[in-house]
């Protein structure tokens, strides 16, 4: 909808709204997102011939909810104000939304209506992401809107054509073009405000860019459809239901990219699918959060097995290392006990004399490089003696 251009304005007990006319460009915007869900009235939708005083009051009165757009004008409005103190006297429930964060309330404004639950629009990228944040916080508001929820969709649906007909009679609602074999190509969509599209038999192509960018909310295709050309539905952010029929043979680039709200399978009849066909769908949002996730948990768990395992390597270095300083204490116990030795800098010896010479077996350690000259001289009971490959030198007169 281009900005400031009027929404149709629906009978029913749903939202109230009640803003100054002098912010319907930004005011309108809001009401067409919250007509996507539920059907809202406010004053330019007036038959002509109606009392406004009376007609207003029955729309207060019988509303499910009041809805304020707060800006500077309808602060100042005497119109915005009785609505106001009406919607209150009848103890209606409030949704006060802040049009810009900037606006100043008056002291007397956030006493009598501070308490209801307030939104601040210009917090969010746009009016749809709004209107989806207001739903999911006030569970109450789907509930009171309950009833009035879908009414002109159900009302739309109900009127639409069925059955196996002919085609032309059914298309007045969109651009086409009848074939040679009698069939038809839809190439655009007349009535921008139709949400529930069903195509009717006959036609076989959906054209490129048909309904790209529209705010369809469901499209039926119909069997004996051949083909849906590049990027026919692409960004339809809205689309939320969709079929493609068995009939269908070739789906081109993009088909359905963008459609942010749609979940949809493609069929394996189909022969020809094209580059990015669901790019930006739930079930491809979906795909691919679930490989990131999957991506993310092996990372995870290879850097946690990594982890584990540089511990684990740690902690057999700190074993060897107790362990061969708890063995050189040993050896080097045996070799104070056994022999007279210098121990060099790094830490091994060199025998020079042994202690007892009735000494019969000796088992010298690895931390011996060198047995000195006449150092097992006068041991005559010496029978067996172990040389480490550590020894390196064995001076002359050794033994």
């Amino acid at each position: 909808m281009a900005q400031g251009q009027q929404p149709r304005a629906y009978a029913g007990d749903g939202p109230f709204i009640s803003y100054a006319h002098a912010d319907k460009e930004t005011v309108y915007p809001f009401i067409e997102a919250l007509q996507e869900k539920y059907n809202v009235w406010f004053d330019e939708g007036l038959h002509f011939g109606k009392e406004w005083t009376k007609e207003i009051t029955h729309r207060v009165k019988t509303c499910a909810v009041f809805i304020f757009m707060i800006t500077e004008r309808s602060l100042a409005s005497p119109n915005c104000s009785d609505e106001l103190f009406y919607a209150r006297d009848k103890d209606k429930r409030f949704i006060n939304v802040l049009v810009n964060r900037e606006t100043v309330l008056p002291e007397d404004f956030t006493f009598r209506y501070g308490r209801f639950h307030r939104l601040l629009l210009d917090h969010f990228q746009d009016c749809v992401s709004a209107v989806r944040s207001l739903a999911e916080k006030c569970e109450w508001l789907n509930e009171a809107l309950k009833s009035a929820e879908g009414a002109e969709a159900r009302k739309e649906r109900e009127e639409r054509p069925r059955g196996n007909t002919d085609a032309a009679a059914f298309l007045s609602a969109f651009d086409y073009v009848k074939t040679a074999d009698g069939g038809y190509i839809v190439t655009g969509l007349k009535d921008k405000f139709l949400r529930y599209i069903e195509i009717p038999e006959g036609v076989k192509i959906i054209a490129e860019r048909a309904f790209a960018g529209t705010r369809i909310l469901s499209v039926s295709l119909p069997e004996g459809l051949v083909e849906i050309q590049a990027e026919a539905f692409k960004g339809c952010a809205r689309l939320m239901r969709a079929n493609i029929p068995l009939s269908v043979l070739v789906i081109e680039d993009e088909a359905f990219a963008g459609c942010a709200s749609l979940e949809i399978e493609i069929p394996q009849s189909v022969r020809f699918i094209g580059k990015d066909v669901l790019a930006g769908t739930v079930r491809e949002r979906l795909r691919a959060e679930a490989e990131a996730k999957a991506k993310q948990e092996a990372e995870e768990k290879a850097k946690q097995e990594a982890e584990e395992k540089a511990k684990r390597i740690e902690a057999e270095k700190k074993r060897l290392a107790k362990e061969a300083e708890e063995k050189r204490k040993k050896e080097l116990a045996y070799v104070s006990e056994n022999f007279a030795y210098t121990r060099q800098p790094d830490g091994n010896v060199i025998i020079h004399k042994a202690k007892n010479v009735n000494i019969e077996t000796v088992v010298l350690p690895d931390c011996v490089v060198k047995i000195g000259e006449e150092a097992f001289e006068h041991c005559e009971k010496l029978t067996n003696i172990t040389i480490p490959n550590s020894v390196k030198v064995i001076e002359d007169s050794a033994f």
